[in-house]
């Protein structure tokens, strides 16, 4: 069986022992969309789909799996994965095991007290259901798995097309096959899957139209069409991730509030377009924007070469600033000459570097995680997505990463 990625107190439902039980947040809840890349039924493929559960303490109407914090929860994202096991009677982290691919998502732009996350696994939902429940189930029909008793709250389960959710009505009545469902949680569902139709381009959904690769120019090449407008551009950035082993208390709070940015970070390049995603500086919405030159995963792996050049790294002088904790090392302005030299864009002055944490009152609790050995620094590459006309974005993806300590 496969490890599960760092951090373990991400993708792990519960603390080791050693470390006890963490200090609560308050109320709040959180639900998990499990997306799988298809639903093959004799009518052919019915396109991504989300497992929905029927919920017998609420009249058998249907939601995604999810529930309140309690005690044990330092995060509403804990409470989700929680509540995912004990709804359906299964682990999650079997699905971890057998596609270690798997991204987990935030699906609203700055944590609260509720929160929705999208877990997306590259399988189908055959592929899935029987990595979640250890047996073939591909014999089953459709009525078994509504009628499926999982726990005293869940009567039923289906992994349901996300066409089909985008098409409940305003009173929450849907289909899932021959069989009538309605949702339970009505508006914050029909939003939660119109972002995720966006995220996969379903029809009728707004979607980025990039511009063709060019051809041959021909003796006289004909005007170029104008490109469509994106409803969003996609930016790039160099970072130093800082992942704290057990993030509890004020140090989760710190990487909650700077979630946006992408977490406890250094930012060595600003965001900008990579060279290879040029075409959409020339739509509407990416006008003007900066272009990264050079190959960002070379600058990274070059970059983390640097920094293990003499043993594994990690910064030992910290020097806090209101809300930032300014760090020092020679390695940073050797960095700061490579990411130059590689042609990035907006390369950040190397004795200017620090780890942003959102409130001053966090800088004790983080700078004993900054000081503590097993305190994990990643160099990789954060991709934040602003949509068109706005000033603000979310950083949506970590790729490439290097991890250069321990």
């Amino acid at each position: 069986m496969r490890m599960l990625p760092r951090p373990p107190s991400i993708f792990d439902a519960d603390f080791p022992a050693s470390v006890g039980a963490p200090p609560p947040l308050g109320k709040g809840a959180g639900q998990l969309y499990l997306m799988v890349r298809s639903t093959v039924t004799k009518q052919g493929d019915l396109g991504p789909s989300i497992l929905m559960i029927k919920e017998s303490k609420h009249h058998d109407t249907w939601g995604a799996p999810g529930g309140e914090t309690d005690k044990t929860d330092h995060s509403p994202l804990h409470a989700a994965l929680r509540e995912f096991n004990e709804e359906l009677g299964v682990d999650w982290r079997m699905l971890a095991n057998k596609s270690p691919e798997f991204q987990l998502t935030r699906l609203r732009s700055k944590p609260d007290a509720n929160e929705a996350w999208l877990m997306k696994i590259p399988l189908d939902a055959q592929e899935a259901e029987n990595a979640l429940f250890g047996q073939d189930r591909s014999g089953w029909t459709l009525f078994q798995r509504v009628k499926d008793v999982r726990s005293n709250e869940v009567n039923g389960y289906a992994f349901v097309p996300l066409a089909a959710l985008l098409g409940a009505n305003n009173s929450g009545n849907f289909d899932i096959g021959p069989i009538a469902a309605k949702l339970r949680d009505t508006k914050r569902t029909k939003r939660t899957m119109r972002e995720l139709g966006i995220i996969m381009g379903m029809p009728g959904m707004p979607v980025v139209t990039p511009l063709p690769p060019p051809a041959a120019p021909p003796a006289a090449p004909p005007a170029a069409p104008p490109a469509a407008p994106a409803n969003f551009i996609e930016l790039h950035a160099v970072q130093l991730r800082v992942v704290p082993r057990h993030p509890v208390g004020d140090v989760q709070r710190a990487i909650d509030s700077q979630s946006v940015r992408g977490g406890l970070h250094v930012t060595i390049t600003g965001f900008a377009f990579r060279k290879a995603l040029g075409y959409l500086a020339q739509t509407k919405c990416g006008a003007g924007q900066p272009v990264h030159n050079g190959s960002m995963v070379d600058l990274v792996t070059t970059g983390a070469q640097i920094m293990r050049s003499k043993g594994p790294w990690r910064p030992t002088v910290f020097k806090p600033s209101g809300n930032q904790i300014k760090i020092e090392s020679h390695y940073l302005k050797l960095l700061e000459q490579a990411c130059k030299t590689a042609g990035l864009a907006s390369v950040k002055h190397a004795p200017s570097a620090h780890v942003s944490i959102g409130d001053a009152k966090f800088t004790s609790a983080v700078l004993a995680a900054l000081k503590d050995a097993s305190t994990a620094w990643e160099l990789g590459i954060a991709v934040m997505r602003i949509p068109c006309g706005s000033d603000k974005g979310q950083v949506v993806r970590w790729k490439d990463a290097q991890q250069i300590w321990p």
